[in-house]
């Protein structure tokens, strides 16, 4: 009886290997989607706000906000894609002799990879730039924008409405570092599977 050899007791296995998965990516068609998520909701800053010294103003955390994404989902894959859109971090205004006001918000330009679980339940991350914007209406109107590098984390549950369109719910955390700005939002996302191939 011939003993088997190192190299056929690897090849044995290698071989079955690559049969399997060979005959099941040929009764598995794969399928490729762009997907575009366009929505709205709150935002809530959870830094600590700045505020002038010495001034009586009434801070407020809360504000709208709104997403423009549009990813390339190979299936069972990690999804690429880039995010856009607008959160208000904060705003507050002054009171006494004078009276003014301001508001700081971020418009982030991110690349975004996703990984979906489940068919419904995606995990995002993100790195890229916010372009930061405050706009101060204190004996006149100033209006001062920087970029900070940043990075997002989110999760989102779609639910399907036809084969083409859907609908999420998207709790999201982002972070602009270089201005030390970190921001919750939760939105309503309108999903659009633009192109499937």
């Amino acid at each position: 009886m011939r003993t088997l050899r190192l190299h056929e007791i690897i090849s044995l296995p290698l071989v079955a290997l690559v049969t399997a998965t060979a005959w099941s990516q040929g009764t598995q068609e794969s399928v490729y989607r762009v997907v575009a998520y366009v929505g709205g909701g709150a935002s809530l800053y959870a830094a600590s706000a700045g505020t002038p010294s010495g001034l009586s103003t009434d801070v407020s955390k809360f504000g709208p906000a709104a997403t423009v994404r549009v990813m390339w989902q190979p299936d069972h894959m990690l999804g690429v894609g880039l995010e856009s859109g607008w959160t208000k971090l904060y705003s507050y205004t002054v009171s006494g002799p004078t009276s003014g006001k301001m508001y700081y918000s971020q418009v982030p330009l991110y690349v975004v990879w996703s990984m979906k679980f489940w068919d419904q339940l995606n995990v995002l991350g993100g790195y890229g730039y916010s372009h930061v914007i405050t706009n101060l209406d204190y004996a006149g109107t100033v209006t001062v924008a920087t970029w900070s590098m940043g990075w997002l984390a989110a999760c989102s549950y779609e639910c399907p409405i036809t084969r083409t369109l859907g609908i999420a719910g998207e709790l999201k955390w982002i972070t602009p570092i270089e201005t030390h700005d970190s921001a919750m939002t939760l939105q309503i996302q309108l999903v659009w599977n633009i192109l499937e191939y």
